[in-house]
């Protein structure tokens, strides 16, 4: 079974805390692929979080998790999960600064920058069986891709900036 899902979202955030050159430029290489033109992906590994957070939520036995995630390390999980391709849009930068958050002042030398996309976007991914999964499990995934919808997303340990408008899931 394939899963083709479209999420309309408002704005996406990118975080490039940790990675920036020393004239402060976000380093966010693993936004673009490149074959010809430059596409705006979100990596599959973020969207696979967002999704297990959400079917953490819907269901509590650890079971049909397992089946659908896999356990870290050891166990694969029967999804996989594609890269997320963004419809084309102009990356922004914007800059802020890492605060104490017991002194509730800004830290010294913590200067970061990361890259948004503003605007409406459309972000298409596609998640697959690799192995079958069980109806219970299945439902447990659709549902966990259904409550996308009015939550974030980002890439590179962003929780992101963006909101999710809208989920579209087509089975294949």
């Amino acid at each position: 079974m394939k899963y083709s899902v479209t999420l309309i979202v408002d704005n996406l955030r990118g975080s490039s805390e940790n990675s920036f050159t020393g004239d402060f430029e976000p380093d966010l290489k693993v936004l673009y692929m490149t074959s010809g033109d430059k596409v705006l992906v979100v990596p599959g590994s973020s969207i696979k979080g967002v999704i297990k957070k959400n079917a953490l939520m819907v269901c509590k036995n650890r079971d049909p998790i397992e089946e659908i995630f896999g356990l870290p390390g050891t166990k694969q999980g029967k999804v996989e999960f594609g890269w997320g391709y963004v419809s084309s849009a102009k990356p922004n930068k914007r800059y802020g600064v890492k605060l104490d958050q017991k002194l509730g002042i800004v830290k010294t030398a913590h200067l970061y920058s990361f890259e948004y996309l503003p605007g409406k976007l459309s972000l298409k991914f596609e998640a697959r069986e690799v192995y079958p999964l069980s109806q219970n499990s299945r439902e447990i995934l659709k549902n966990s891709i259904k409550l996308l919808k009015y939550t974030s997303i980002g890439w590179g340990g962003s929780k992101g900036l963006g909101i999710i408008k809208e989920v579209e899931i087509q089975e294949g």
